[in-house]
């Protein structure tokens, strides 16, 4: 059986061009439709998410290092991890970065800035979570691809240059951290104020 999970306010993948159809293809495939959910739901509503799957389903160790594997067998020697600071991702991430450190794999992190409703978040929660990374993960090895560590801070194009360089400005010294615009004029807004 496989189950096949999807959010129908998904503006990146839409539900009707991918999730109904893949089901179809499933010989014993059932779908959760999780309405008003974005894309990227299992980190933008990972509490919900896992509330529903935590007792049955663990992301447990030993299905991260066999993730890792697979990836290392197929030639990818690292995987840019969605986060943001929650007791349940930080204690997630802790768990990859010790398969990662074991398995000479390297990581980097993509940090979802907007909240379910794809609205940004308060730039105070930005700027701490930036901060917690670096000050608790930043020096393990695992992220140490660049010469410093990877952050790439999607949505930023709902925050204002000056919201971006509070946030951003305390850790770029420790962090590399690029922005996540639509276009080149977006990215131009920010210049100075990310890494790229």
């Amino acid at each position: 059986p496989t189950l096949v999970m999807h959010g129908d306010d998904d503006q990146v993948v839409p539900i009707a061009d991918s999730a109904l159809l893949s089901v179809k293809l499933l010989r014993r495939g059932t779908l959760k439709v999780y309405p008003k959910f974005p894309h990227g739901m299992c980190t933008t509503q990972s509490e919900v998410i896992n509330h529903r799957f935590e007792p049955r389903a663990r992301l447990s160790a030993r299905v991260l290092e066999q993730h890792v594997k697979w990836a290392q067998s197929a030639g990818i020697d690292g995987f840019i991890v969605s986060w943001k600071h929650t007791p349940a991702l930080d204690a997630r991430l802790r768990k990859l970065i010790a398969i990662a450190d074991r398995l000479d794999f390297k990581l980097s992190i993509i940090y979802q800035g907007l909240d379910f409703y794809r609205r940004p978040l308060p730039v105070a929660r930005v700027a701490g979570d930036l901060r917690f990374f670096a000050s608790h993960f930043a020096d393990d090895p695992a992220f140490g691809l660049y010469s410093r560590p990877l952050v790439i801070w999607s949505g930023t194009w709902e925050f204002t240059p000056d919201q971006v360089r509070q946030a951003a400005g305390p850790v770029r010294d420790r962090l590399l951290v690029l922005a996540s615009e639509k276009n080149v004029e977006g990215y131009n807004r920010l210049a100075g104020t990310v890494d790229g």
